[in-house]
């Protein structure tokens, strides 16, 4: 069976722009074994709200692109509210629940 190698990278390829993935929606969900996480609105300018089916205490970092932490705490589901507005426009990694996403200050 013959393959087109062309057409193999275009398909691969054709589904990334400059930022990513493309039509890549602006709530991330990460299901693992027994958690589901949604992060929004992201990008954003000042607060990222969470999400979680866990009912109890969740703590989080959050680390720049050169792996330095600038934010932890914790997220409480009364007020699942990270303040991101002190922080300078640019890629973050949020560290919550076993898991890593990324968010965008803007």
């Amino acid at each position: 069976m013959d393959i087109s190698a062309s057409a193999e990278i275009w398909n691969f390829v054709s589904k990334y722009d400059i930022n990513g993935l493309i039509n890549c929606a602006s709530t991330n969900v990460i299901s693992t074994s027994d958690l589901e996480i949604k992060i929004f609105p992201n990008p954003t300018s000042d607060f990222i709200t969470i999400n979680s089916l866990d009912k109890g205490n969740l703590s989080y970092s959050v680390f720049s692109t050169i792996g330095k932490m600038v934010m932890n705490g914790n997220i409480n589901t009364s007020n699942p509210k990270i303040n991101i507005s002190n922080l300078e426009p640019q890629l973050y990694i949020l560290m919550i629940g076993g898991s890593s996403h990324k968010i965008i200050k803007k």
